[in-house]
């Protein structure tokens, strides 16, 4: 039997890490423990979404969360050392598109998490899904 509940940290608070703590908070099965974003997200973060742990630094924040899933929602460049951290935390990733910079750093990736044991997940935004309107 599998685990029930995976705690999740968000790293990223712009239109997508938002949209991914909020949906934590309410889908079964998830907990949201933490959150990273810049200074100035800070009361939005905090004032949304109360209850799980605030981080400006994403390093830290994977290093202290220890969640079971790490979401990722930066900027591209940031993609793959994030993503490496949190695999080494011993987390699975789900990582906002796109993956990385270039064709052979995404690959890289990948083989990173398999022979690591971790999964990667790819957002994708399915823009005529009814369920993704806002």
């Amino acid at each position: 039997m599998g685990k029930s509940v995976f705690s999740v940290l968000v790293v990223g608070f712009g239109r997508m890490g938002k949209r991914h703590a909020a949906a934590y908070q309410v889908l079964e099965g998830f907990d949201l423990v933490g959150k990273c974003a810049r200074e100035y997200q800070r009361s939005d973060a905090e004032a949304d979404l109360p209850g799980a742990a605030f981080y400006l630094d994403a390093q830290t924040a994977i290093r202290e969360a220890k969640a079971d899933v790490v979401c990722i929602a930066t900027l591209i460049v940031s993609h793959n050392a994030l993503a490496r951290a949190a695999i080494d935390s011993g987390a699975d990733v789900f990582l906002e598109k796109p993956v990385a910079q270039t064709l052979a750093e995404s690959t890289a990736l990948f083989s990173y998490a398999e022979e690591k044991g971790k999964k990667i997940v790819v957002g994708y935004v399915r823009k005529h899904d009814r369920l993704w309107r806002v």
